[in-house]
């Protein structure tokens, strides 16, 4: 018999709900999730933040971003990061236990109106909340000196990458681990998470934002700069 299946296509949600800046300059967007809109969304606002309205500094909340889509996490980093720069590695483990397959991942090109913002000061704000892609734009920006990473707590820990396998003879399938996320520092993401460089007051992302000067967020930037070993040399001017 025929059937009549009714589909429906909900909108994808605004990954930035929250944009505001500080009397004293500091930009600040709330980042809930990586999806489509992400990479456009982005970068219309850090163009008004930073070229309309003078933004000193920038804080980008983290906290609660579950992750979302991958190649999302890899268009925002591109915002912050030379092209080519590597934003993270899959790790896919082949039988021989010292031959790795190790794929990476590299910040693209940005076409106008949107534009590389390098060397400007960033801090991204992170909780147990933040996993995943979170951890992979955090990861990347953090072990390329692009951003201090601010948090009372490590972030999540969630570097597995899996595939679900369905079994033709049974009514199920069989999720199986076939990779995980290096941060381009080679460091591990799963079980370990990305740890915060300064301290956060409060690990709600429900309690009242308080933002920091534009002055600190710029001398905690500069202090990274100085004592940051990135072995990725980042260009030093903005476009």
């Amino acid at each position: 018999r025929e059937l009549t299946l009714a589909r429906k296509l909900d909108a994808v949600a605004d990954p930035v709900p929250t944009v505001k800046i500080s009397q004293d300059g500091t930009g600040y967007l709330r980042l809930t999730e990586f999806n489509t809109r992400t990479d456009r969304r982005l970068g219309t606002i850090l163009s008004d933040l930073i070229d309309d309205k003078k933004a000193k500094a920038i804080v980008i909340d983290l906290r609660g971003n579950g992750g979302g889509a991958f190649q999302s996490a890899i268009d925002a980093a591109s915002y912050f990061l030379p092209t080519g720069t590597p934003v993270v590695d899959i790790v896919e483990q082949e039988k021989d236990p010292g031959s790795p397959l190790r794929s990476t991942f590299r910040a693209k090109d940005k076409q106008p109106p949107n534009h590389k913002i390098y060397n400007f000061p960033l801090e991204l704000w992170i909780d147990r909340g933040s996993a995943s892609s979170s951890e992979v734009f955090a990861g990347a920006l953090r072990d390329n000196c692009a951003a201090v990473v601010a948090g009372k707590q490590t972030s999540f820990g969630k570097g597995l990458i899996q595939a679900v396998l369905g079994l033709i003879q049974a009514e199920g399938g069989l999720i199986v681990t076939v990779a995980q996320y290096y941060t381009p520092a080679n460091k591990p993401v799963q079980g370990i998470g990305i740890s915060p460089d300064i301290p956060l007051p409060t690990t709600s992302f429900f309690a009242p934002i308080s933002l920091p000067e534009s002055t600190k967020v710029q001398a905690d930037f500069a202090a990274l700069s100085q004592s940051c070993s990135s072995p990725f040399p980042m260009s030093r001017t903005t476009k």
